[in-house]
């Protein structure tokens, strides 16, 4: 019997991130990578791809003066922080970092996935009751 791996010859983003308003791709663990938003949506015009014997606008790309791009912002913290703030609201009373409405949105969300998992289709997570 000849055991069969899967390997990624092709170099993908670490995350690709899809959201109402634009899209982030993040390609390494450096954080490199860019945000496009959609900065005007009442011109829906794209711009026309060649697709085989002819043109198509199915799935083209937005006009540029629609679109913006912005570069990722890099954030530096020390993975430790949300454990020390953890230790200070205990010890001394200090404030949460991480509220419980937005634990309880992150356990959300992570259900929402194992559940498109399960169910090999499109679950909408819908986060309204979690915005502070």
């Amino acid at each position: 019997m000849v055991e069969v791996t899967t390997n990624n010859f092709i170099e993908l983003p670490r995350w690709y991130i899809l959201g109402e308003n634009g899209t982030t791709e993040i390609d390494n663990w450096e954080l490199d990578g860019k945000t496009v938003v959609v900065h005007d949506w009442s011109k829906i015009d794209s711009v026309p791809v060649k697709a085989g014997t002819g043109i198509t606008k199915t799935m083209a790309p937005r006009t540029d003066e629609t679109i913006h791009e912005e570069p990722l912002e890099k954030i530096h913290g020390r993975w430790t922080q949300y454990y020390d703030n953890i230790y200070d609201v205990i010890r001394s009373g200090a404030e949460q970092i991480v509220s419980h409405r937005q634990m309880r949105r992150c356990i959300a969300l992570i259900e929402a996935i194992f559940a498109s998992a399960e169910k090999n289709e499109v679950v909408r997570f819908d986060d309204r009751y979690y915005r502070a």
